[in-house]
């Protein structure tokens, strides 16, 4: 079973170097995870979800940050 989930989207890379390391981290103001089997397969920008995901349920979670 698949699923979207919508809203403010906040990962990280790697262990952060110091309190100004951008690379440790990636932020999307509106992003979406794709779920699959329970666990996340896709993360991107709302804007670049390709055709195959239109069938795909979405939860709408903004304006909470998802981490």
């Amino acid at each position: 079973m698949k699923a979207l989930i919508r809203g403010r989207i906040l990962s990280f890379n790697r262990e952060p170097l110091s309190i100004d390391d951008v690379g440790s981290y990636a932020y999307l103001e509106d992003g979406v995870l794709l779920i699959e089997e329970q666990k996340i397969f896709d993360v991107r920008a709302y804007g670049d979800i390709p055709e195959s995901w239109s069938g795909v349920k979405c939860e709408d979670y903004h304006p909470f940050l998802i981490m």
